[in-house]
């Protein structure tokens, strides 16, 4: 492990210690983890077909390392259906961006999964 790896093993530590979150993350009914995530967002631009509307998206992003979804028996990178919940009122799902894909490394390192969701609406009562 060179020098910048290190740094930047750290780095994530720090990062998961000073603003992770409890969440629990959700694929289909057979498997669910907690694990500390890191909440942020994407803001998506996208030009429509007459060259002068802009439509503006914005996602909820989670950062998460692959190790930390390794071990929690997630053994493929994140996937469009999979659910991401922070606590009993907010759920999230996993969806893509406008480059169509759910997630992003969130670094040139590959630290983290940077994972698009929205939040999904749950009913008050």
């Amino acid at each position: 492990m060179n020098l910048m790896q290190r740094g930047l093993r750290i780095h994530a530590k720090a990062l998961k210690q000073a603003a992770g979150e409890p969440v629990i993350y959700f694929r289909g009914d057979a498997l669910s983890a907690s694990i500390l995530a890191v909440v942020g967002q994407t803001i998506f631009e996208d030009v429509a077909g007459d060259g002068e509307t802009r439509i503006e998206t914005k996602t909820v992003d989670w950062l998460i390392t692959p190790d930390e979804l390794r071990k929690a028996v997630f053994r493929t990178e994140p996937q469009r259906g999979d659910q991401i919940r922070r606590n009993d009122f907010e759920v999230f799902d996993v969806v893509p961006g406008t480059s169509g894909k759910v997630w992003e490394w969130s670094d040139g390192h590959k630290t983290h999964y940077r994972i698009h969701s929205v939040r999904r609406n749950v009913p008050s009562f």
